[in-house]
């Protein structure tokens, strides 16, 4: 199942990319969802593309907690491409559940001006499970994009 979301801030790409792969942000984000517990790292930041890795412990949507249980453990890695001429940067998305066929493979594209900055994200979310896959898709689709778009409401503030 396709899933877009798009944000924008009113500030230059770098502050924006700073914000996205600053740990405390990461944080305050897993905190502000309600996750039980959370790890985050950065790494890459001293070559200039940073790879951000988000691990929470959250309540599974009702929809969902009778296939998989009350929590869940989601992985949300975003990996930066290298600065380009007009400050922009592409990235690659992942979300996991470890342990459960779930997945959210996509791209993540960051561009703008000393002003404004727009985020892009485009990916699939594929549930592998017979006969209900589709089903949690539909059902865990909106839950997905509700956490991406998150980051547009705590990035803002």
């Amino acid at each position: 199942m396709k899933l877009t979301a798009r944000h924008h801030f009113k500030a230059s790409p770098d502050r924006v990319l700073a914000m996205l792969t600053d740990p405390a942000f990461l944080a305050h984000a897993c905190e502000r969802l309600g996750a039980h517990s959370h790890e985050v790292t950065v790494d890459g930041e001293a070559s200039g593309s940073p790879t951000t890795s988000t691990r929470a412990v959250v309540e599974a949507p009702s929809e969902v907690s009778r296939f998989f249980g009350k929590t869940l453990t989601v992985v949300q890695t975003v990996a930066w491409g290298p600065r380009t001429a007009s400050g922009g940067r592409d990235g690659r998305l992942d979300i996991a559940v470890p342990g459960l066929p779930v997945t959210l493979t996509g791209a993540a594209a960051l561009s703008g001006t000393d002003a404004e900055t727009s985020i892009d994200y485009d990916g699939e979310l594929t549930v592998n499970v017979p006969f209900v896959g589709r089903q949690i898709e539909e059902q865990a689709a909106p839950e997905i994009t509700g956490v991406l778009n998150s980051q547009q409401a705590i990035g803002e503030e």
